[in-house]
């Protein structure tokens, strides 16, 4: 089945975009020398 195919693919993208996100988001804090915590939802990507 192509479109579930595709909809893992997408999830997949999607996904790996978030957490480079959230890694980047993270090292920003740690550079500005802010200590906030994570949310469950960013959690459960890492």
């Amino acid at each position: 089945m192509p479109s579930v195919f595709f909809q893992r693919i997408n999830k997949l993208k999607a996904e790996s975009l978030y957490r480079l996100t959230v890694s980047r988001t993270l090292f920003t804090q740690q550079e500005h020398g802010k200590n906030e915590a994570l949310t469950p939802m960013a959690l459960q990507y890492l």
